[in-house]
């Protein structure tokens, strides 16, 4: 839940979150830190640290923990050993991961895709030619469609 939560605090994108993670050690530490111990930490401040502690949205986390057990989805965090250990090597790594199925997201061979908010039907029946050899291949393949609201 707590790890969730992190990710909707106003103000905390995936670079404080992973400098905060990286100090307390896990999401749950972050929201029971002092607010001087947050206020101190470089980047976070005493704005960002308001929006910690102001932060009581805990069930948009449940509903969310609800939605994602509901379609057997796997979330991974940023500390989670199956996490892509490429990816740590990111400045803006992403703190919340999610995927379906059987994914080794640390296997040798992996390919990644960004959608678009705008795609054409070119582009879509491109794309999913490729992600349908992938599929029958030895390498992993994973996906991700930008959503703007």
């Amino acid at each position: 839940m707590y790890q969730i939560a992190l990710t909707l605090v106003p103000n905390i994108g995936d670079v404080h979150a992973k400098a905060l993670v990286n100090t307390f050690g896990n999401a749950e530490s972050v929201f029971k830190a002092k607010r001087k111990d947050l206020e101190n930490l470089e980047g976070i401040g005493m704005v960002r640290a308001n929006s910690i502690k102001a932060f009581t949205d805990f069930n948009s986390s449940e509903l969310e923990i609800k939605f994602i057990e509901q379609y057997k989805i796997t979330p991974l965090f940023i500390n989670d050993p199956n996490y892509p250990q490429r990816l740590l090597n990111c400045y803006d790594s992403p703190t919340l991961l999610y995927y379906r199925g059987n994914a080794d997201l640390n296997q040798s061979k992996i390919i990644a895709i960004v959608g678009t908010r705008n795609n054409t039907d070119y582009g879509k029946s491109v794309c999913e030619k490729f992600i349908e050899d992938c599929f029958n291949s030895e390498w992993a393949c994973v996906w991700y469609r930008y959503h703007c609201t």
